[in-house]
């Protein structure tokens, strides 16, 4: 496994965490929904479901530029700029709805 493969692997390891970490906040957000009554608590509710599919978005990515990298050869391009935010962050954000 080259360098490049380790660094990619590591995205898509963090990617696939801060996906999980998403769907988690969505489903305690909706769970929590059931008791809303507010506009403020359904524009929550909306938010964090904003982010889960961000989420997905850049997990698809990394997934299709690591599957590529691995089984094609290919290099991701330099324009790649994806989710850059420290891993520690993920559970915080998401736990506040961000």
């Amino acid at each position: 496994m080259t360098q490049l493969d380790v660094v990619w692997r590591k995205r898509l390891e963090f990617a696939a965490l801060h996906y999980e970490e998403a769907k988690e906040a969505v489903i305690r957000a909706a769970e929590h929904a059931q008791c809303a009554h507010s506009w403020h608590e359904y524009h929550d509710m909306e938010r964090t479901m904003e982010a889960e599919r961000a989420a997905l978005r850049e997990y698809t990515q990394v997934l299709a530029i690591f599957t590529r990298l691995v089984l094609d050869g290919k290099a991701p391009t330099d324009d790649y700029e994806g989710d850059q935010c420290d891993p520690s962050e993920v559970g915080q954000n998401f736990s506040q709805g961000r």
